[in-house]
């Protein structure tokens, strides 16, 4: 049976998204007339046969929920994707309840209760974050059971617990820092390579385990010490500062969490170590950009969250309007930023 045409199917093909061929097709205004022409030939092309608009549009309105980081650090690119997504769909009546949390497993978890004591089953959908943890995933199961569809953002989960997660590849973002890590290490010299971040979030401890996997199977004379943990900016950076000041021979470090990649940076400088020590971190945000641009940061491994966030309620948003099915996973591929680069990077993906 040929597998039938769907409205992602014709964005991929003439490089849009699938919100313009909605646009498009259904006679909505935002599309240049040459683009409209494009697209309708392509879908004709195609054979694509859901341009009556009336049986492409699955609802007149919806209602979502996100349950995202508090806007700091990266997590102000999750809900720029978020806003970005939403503003291109103007012509349809779609409530958005934002729920922030400060990024923890307990702030998750919190928010989530929160979002289903207020909202509960009259949502259309919930764009949140997915963590394996036991008690997460009970509340995952709540919005499932009541019909309500979840897609997650910038972690796997499991799949069970949801329609779709859009994400950064985590174990790639790992395995380049170590390629650029092992670049600090001399031939016939040990050297000592720290490890910082949360790893009981999902997705950082991809970017450790991707690190240290490499790290490992190069067979380079190096040690790995791992330092994670969630606790106050000021005990993290205490922390590893001390820890720097009494550990001989630290060749580098590669903070997985965008939060530790300023601490980090802080810390190396209180230590005295400025210069001495190469300093890998994650994501880009404004204060990553000026540590890069001041040379106290010597990469950052990017996974996009802005885009992520982005693909992921556009994902949402076809599928509750359009029934428009997703694919299960969506991946982002990480980009390394460095000082020469950076400035390319585009800023507005981080409003």
């Amino acid at each position: 049976m040929a597998k039938r045409t769907t409205l992602n199917d014709i964005a991929r093909a003439v490089g849009v998204t699938s919100s313009t061929v909605q646009r498009a097709l259904s006679g909505m205004t935002g599309v240049s007339e040459e683009k409209r022409q494009e697209i309708r030939k392509a879908a004709e092309e195609m054979g694509y046969r859901g341009n009556v608009m009336a049986k492409m549009l699955h609802k007149q309105s919806m209602t979502i929920a996100a349950v995202l980081p508090e806007p700091t650090y990266y997590s102000r690119r999750l809900w720029s994707g978020v806003e970005q997504a939403l503003s291109e769909n103007t012509g349809f009546e779609i409530q958005c309840h934002r729920y922030p949390y400060p990024r923890s497993l307990a702030g998750l978890t919190g928010a989530l209760e929160q979002a289903w004591t207020e909202q509960g089953k009259s949502l259309d959908g919930l764009l949140t974050m997915g963590e394996p943890d036991e008690q997460a995933r009970a509340l995952y199961r709540r919005w499932r059971e009541a019909r309500v569809p979840v897609f997650f953002v910038g972690t796997e989960g499991a799949a069970a617990d949801r329609v779709c997660c859009c994400r950064g590849i985590s174990e790639m973002a790992g395995q380049i820092a170590a390629d650029l890590l092992l670049l600090t290490v001399q031939p016939g010299r040990p050297a000592k390579i720290v490890l910082t971040g949360d790893f009981s979030i999902s997705d950082q401890y991809a970017d450790m385990q991707g690190c240290e996997r490499v790290l490992m199977q190069d067979g380079a004379a190096c040690e790995i010490v791992k330092l994670s943990g969630r606790m106050q900016d000021g005990q993290m950076q205490q922390m590893l500062c001390e820890r720097l000041l009494h550990e001989d021979g630290v060749s580098a470090i590669f903070s997985t969490s965008a939060r530790n990649t300023v601490i980090m940076c802080e810390a190396v400088a209180d230590a005295g170590l400025e210069g001495k020590i190469k300093l890998i971190g994650s994501d880009l945000f404004p204060q990553s950009r000026e540590l890069l641009a001041q040379g106290r940061l010597h990469a950052v491994i990017d996974k996009r969250p802005g885009q992520q966030a982005y693909l992921a309620a556009q994902a949402l948003i076809n599928y509750v309007l359009w029934n428009t099915p997703p694919e299960t996973e969506i991946l982002c591929r990480p980009v390394i930023a460095t000082r020469s680069n950076v400035p390319f990077v585009p800023a507005a993906e981080e409003a």
